[in-house]
């Protein structure tokens, strides 16, 4: 079996790093998406049945979407460990025309300032080395946290959709 490299990291911040994923990462995605709890608010996601799964997913989504468009969602790692704790990052959204912003740690995570974090640095990130001028967001309209979220960082809600049966709020920002 070849042995793979961890790729380099991309972002850091005083408590985290991010990078891309790669197959190695796939116990560490399949641990952070077995929690309910963190797939409330986007039920089109479910809860990942085995390794194998969450190895597909960095295939077919993640390292595919870093070939087609140069970026997608990151690992998103605590300093000095090596297992992601959940994502964060930009996804070309065809349909709208601009990569969203999106974002997902497990529960054991939340309420640290963690995503903040990530999202301030991404922010830079997605201006000065992605060179991206416009990011959209989406988050459910009962999901408190993440909008606070793109609130604190001037994202400006210009409409409301339904995603999966669920109210979800567009928000926009200028790079």
């Amino acid at each position: 079996m070849e042995k793979q490299l961890i790729p380099p990291v991309l972002i850091e911040t005083p408590r985290l790093v991010l990078r891309h994923f790669y197959q190695g990462d796939a116990q560490g995605v399949f641990e952070f998406n077995q929690h309910p709890e963190m797939l409330k608010y986007i039920p089109g996601d479910p809860i990942l049945s085995s390794v194998a799964e969450a190895a597909q997913i960095i295939e077919n989504v993640w390292l595919n979407e870093y070939r087609q468009y140069g970026y997608a969602r990151y690992a998103v790692i605590l300093k000095g460990e090596i297992n992601p704790i959940g994502f964060a990052g930009f996804k070309f959204e065809p349909e709208f025309g601009f990569p969203d912003l999106g974002y997902r740690i497990a529960p054991p995570f939340w309420g640290k300032g963690l995503i903040s974090e990530a999202v301030d640095a991404l922010l830079v990130y997605g201006k000065t080395t992605l060179e991206l001028n416009k990011i959209v967001a989406i988050a459910a309209v009962d999901n408190a946290a993440s909008n606070r979220i793109l609130q604190k960082f001037n994202f400006k809600q210009t409409n409301t959709l339904v995603e999966h049966g669920m109210p979800h709020y567009f928000y926009e920002k200028l790079l």
